[in-house]
């Protein structure tokens, strides 16, 4: 996925809107979002930050590479379908050991914008991960929503572990939100 199309359709998920709200805003026709989203274009720098501020956000470059969270979203969200919580897994961690590493007005920059997988539950540990690792920092509104809640079925993520005790060492944010995964599996919790 180029930046282009991530950034574009992050912001216009972000704000709610259709491919075809997003070009009436930024004063161009829905093909021409549909063809960035897609990355069948790549945008210019200008088409890029006039289509991000009609979905009423801001281009800002950020002193990092690390990853957002709305990126680690899509690499999750792109996982093909079937058992693949390990991989999911594998993104959460590097996530967290990337969060943890940074500074703290960098670290609340990287999980500004609400991520979308698709999925309630990694949705759901990704709000549980932002709230732990934005520990005595503002936390974004989104880590809060509705759709960020609690699941229904409590999601199993560390296996061949006694359900008590995978329980009892689940952080509070994971557990509150029914995603059971052992505290040992993030470096610094």
């Amino acid at each position: 996925m180029t930046t282009a199309q991530s950034l574009i359709r992050q912001c216009r998920q972000t704000s709610g809107l259709t491919q075809r709200e997003l070009a009436d805003r930024a004063g161009t026709h829905q093909p021409a979002v549909a063809t960035v989203e897609s990355g069948a274009r790549d945008a210019k720098v200008e088409t890029l930050a006039r289509l991000i501020a009609g979905a009423g956000a801001r281009l800002t470059v950020l002193p990092t590479t690390t990853p957002t969270v709305a990126d680690t979203a899509e690499l999750i969200a792109s996982e093909p379908a079937g058992p693949h919580d390990e991989r999911v897994l594998r993104h959460l961690i590097g996530l967290s050991d990337a969060l943890a590493a940074q500074e703290p007005a960098l670290r609340v920059a990287l999980c500004v914008t609400p991520p979308h997988t698709g999925s309630a539950r990694f949705d759901a540990a990704l709000a549980a991960l932002v709230e732990l690792r934005l520990v005595g920092l503002p936390l974004p509104g989104w880590v809060n929503d509705a759709d960020t809640g609690g699941l229904d079925d409590p999601w199993i993520v560390t296996r061949f572990v006694d359900r008590d005790e995978l329980e009892s060492s689940t952080p509070e944010p994971f557990r509150r939100r029914g995603v059971l995964i052992a505290a040992d599996e993030f470096a610094s919790v």
